[in-house]
C-alpha cells in the first residue's frame, strides 16, 4: 500500500485500503466467534465483570465443558489489541469432583 501511495497510484492505494479494511472486519468476526459459547455452557457459566482503571471491563468467568470439568478464564481490557475490548490473558482448567 505504501508503494502505491509513494507512486501516487491513488486507485491502487484505495483498493488496497479497502481490502485491508475488509480483512480487518473478517478478523474481528473470527475473533468474536472464538469467544462464543453454546447455550449449555452459557447456562452453567458465571462471570464477574469489573471496570478497570481505563474505564473498560475486565471479565473473570467460569465455563463448563462437562459436569466435572471447569474452565476459569480471565479477560483484561488493558491487554486488548487496538479495536478489541478485551484479551484472554489467563486460563485454568480443573477436572474432578
Amino acid at each position: 500500500m505504501e508503494a502505491a501511495i509513494e507512486a501516487e497510484d491513488e486507485d491502487r492505494a484505495d483498493r488496497l485500503q479497502d481490502e485491508a479494511y475488509r480483512l480487518g472486519e473478517e478478523l474481528s468476526e473470527a475473533q468474536a466467534q472464538l469467544m462464543t459459547w453454546n447455550d449449555t455452557v452459557k447456562a452453567a457459566a458465571g462471570a464477574v465483570v469489573t471496570l478497570d482503571h481505563d474505564g473498560k471491563p475486565d471479565i473473570f468467568c467460569n465455563l463448563f465443558e462437562h459436569y466435572n470439568v471447569n474452565n476459569s478464564v480471565l479477560f483484561l481490557s488493558s491487554s486488548a489489541k487496538k479495536g478489541l475490548l478485551v484479551k484472554k490473558v489467563a486460563e485454568f482448567w480443573r477436572t474432578g469432583c
